[in-house]
């Protein structure tokens, strides 16, 4: 719970509340298999969150929601050839939605002021990894890692009296219509 009865130094005629409470559960688990002492598989899955809550910079002390991440990943972690050459390979997906962000109200007038607000457009992404490397001679080694990152393009637009966000028209910065 918070309240403000002060902004920027002036008494404000009336106090602004705010409350935000979260309660909730985000398991992580992963499953996995060796297949020999050099050579594992696995697939992971987690959830996380970051708290909602009151931007104490905002003028409205509007309350913004909590923040949450779905991700998925399989891979291999491998080591051959007496363990001077290891690969390993993962492809992942992840989500998050309610996406927090902020932004400067009015910089012109006053950069310190900010409002945070919840993207209502998901994030996602989805990829792999691969990274190898090899123990050429004694003291002497080679690696290279690649990563491909496959996200969606969000343009948002952002009521700036209500803050709430939407997906505008092609040829507009105006929600979309019916």
């Amino acid at each position: 719970r918070a309240r403000r009865d002060i902004f920027n130094g002036v008494v404000l005629p009336a106090e602004l509340r705010n409350e935000a409470k979260e309660k909730r559960v985000d398991p992580a688990f992963v499953v996995k298999y060796s297949w020999t002492d050099d050579i594992n598989t696995y697939f992971r899955y987690a959830s996380g969150f970051r708290d909602g809550g009151a931007n104490v910079r905002s003028q409205t002390f509007t309350a913004y929601d909590t923040e949450v991440l779905k991700s998925f990943e399989i891979g291999l972690k491998s080591q051959w050839f007496d363990r001077r050459v290891t690969l390993n390979i993962a492809a992942f997906r992840y989500k998050v939605t309610d996406q927090q962000q902020s932004i400067q109200t009015n910089p012109s007038v006053n950069p310190s002021i900010s409002d945070t607000f919840n993207v209502s457009i998901p994030y996602k992404a989805k990829g792999f990894e691969v990274e190898l490397s090899a123990r050429i001679i004694p003291g002497l080694s080679v690696a290279a890692n690649y990563t491909f990152v496959d996200a969606n393009e969000r343009i948002i637009g952002i009521d700036p009296a209500t803050l709430k966000t939407f997906k505008p028209r092609a040829t507009s910065i105006l929600p979309a219509g019916p």
